[in-house]
């Protein structure tokens, strides 16, 4: 039944994320582009060219930023619409378990946001070949090629993709441990009999600040130890990303577990 589920999720919800994700392709494509041609240009002078060149970045942070926000602010209030609003009574009068719905949900939008970070890199790696096609960037393409180059040489290459494929892995536990706080903090303010959104805003700010405490003392504590020491490790780096993938498991887990327990036990739809 669970597979099920997810099936309909998907169809849910398919049209929505794959225009973002073709949005956010398209992004990159013609940025690259339009970067290519200014810089290109004969007739701007230089200080005209760095105005465009600064605010064609800026723009794009800031559209890829908002296409971010976007996808998140799509899956929660998906989630919360799917099942603690009036679309909750039907959800939840499914022939499968709580835990089942729930869980449904919750592993279809973890899919969607970390296909979202695959679009942002086609989309940067798109560019960035494009880029490379113009006499302007081909010096920079070639820094950056060499910069990775430098990168690998500076270690084994098992270490190096130890390491990478380390930070690959805690990146999407990250990122998956973000959005469930949200899931996490709807399933706390189910718990009120009133302002149930309310209460779910105060869970959010509340658990940001204490997760905030603890990623920076874990991260800070690890970058104090390092300097009080005077060497650094060559292993730095691994333990670094291990302990917050470490870390964002435990969240996962957490905010997992708590969500099927209070739709299981604590459900409140009035």
């Amino acid at each position: 039944m669970l597979g099920k589920l997810i099936k309909h999720e998907f169809k849910n919800t398919w049209m929505a994320m794959v225009l973002i994700y073709a949005i956010t392709i398209f992004l990159g494509i013609s940025g690259s582009i339009f970067f290519g041609i200014l810089n290109s240009c004969d007739f701007l002078t230089e200080p005209w060219r760095e105005f465009w060149n600064m605010a064609g970045f800026l723009g794009a942070v800031a559209a890829l930023s908002a296409l971010n926000m976007i996808v998140i602010i799509f899956l929660v209030v998906h989630y919360y619409r799917n099942l603690y609003s009036s679309q909750g009574y039907l959800s939840f009068t499914l022939p499968a378990t709580a835990t089942k719905v729930v869980s449904s949900r919750i592993i279809v939008s973890c899919i969607w946001i970390l296909l979202f970070y695959v679009s942002v890199f086609i989309s940067f790696t798109s560019a960035m070949l494009l880029m490379s096609q113009f006499p302007a960037f081909s010096d920079f393409c070639r820094a950056m090629r060499e910069f990775f180059d430098e990168l690998i040489k500076s270690s084994s290459s098992a270490i190096f993709i130890r390491n990478f494929t380390l930070a690959i892995f805690a990146t999407m536990l990250s990122i998956i441990a973000n959005l469930m706080q949200y899931f996490f903090c709807i399933s706390i303010g189910q718990l009120w009999h009133k302002n149930k959104i309310l209460g779910s805003v105060l869970c959010y700010l509340g658990t940001s600040i204490v997760l905030g405490v603890v990623i920076g003392f874990i991260n800070f504590g690890s970058l104090l130890l390092t300097s009080f020491n005077g060497t650094e490790s060559p292993n730095f780096f691994f333990y670094y990303m291990l302990k917050n993938a470490l870390y964002s498991s435990v969240l996962i887990l957490i905010f997992y577990f708590t969500s099927v327990f209070i739709a299981n036990k604590k459900l409140n739809l009035d």
